[in-house]
């Protein structure tokens, strides 16, 4: 044989072993997952601060929903002592009058005060649903970089 043969046959194997795998290298070096890592950790973060944010924003809700059930219902109580003493004072004099213009008066403080709850009933669920809303938004990005991770981690 000649040796330009011999080279082709060698280069030949050579490149066969190399295709294979046979060729010897360094194994690959475990994957660095420190980038992934650190995503999880501040999703973590973040998803702890929203969800603290949303149960603190549903408390204030339930809270001024409870306010608000309480001044209706001080507000009706007062209006229907209002429409009692009305009719007393229909029936007797000056001192009847009074007293049905003072329950009167205090029956619409009342329903001013239970009127403003409930707008401020509207703002607080507005933000529980946006703390809501973020918190969710903030467990499926934690959710998805914990996926990552286990990804990078394979």
């Amino acid at each position: 044989m000649s040796s330009t043969r011999l080279a082709l046959i060698a280069l030949t194997l050579g490149g066969a072993l190399l295709a294979a795998g046979c060729g010897g290298g360094a194994p690959a070096a475990p994957a660095n997952c420190d980038q992934q890592q650190t995503a999880v950790t501040a999703a973590e973060k973040a998803n702890t601060e929203a969800d603290a944010a949303a149960k603190t924003a549903e408390g204030k809700l339930a809270e001024v929903n409870k306010t608000k059930d309480t001044a209706n219902a001080e507000a009706d109580k007062a209006s229907e002592k209002a429409k009692e003493l009305h009719e007393k004072a229909k029936k007797g004099g000056a001192a009847q009058a009074a007293d049905s213009a003072e329950a009167a008066a205090k029956s619409a403080d009342l329903m001013a005060k239970a009127t403003g709850l409930i707008v401020e009933a509207m703002e607080a669920r507005e933000k529980a649903e946006a703390g809501r809303t973020k918190a969710n938004e903030t467990a499926k990005a934690l959710t998805e970089a914990k996926q990552k991770l286990a990804d990078c981690r394979k």
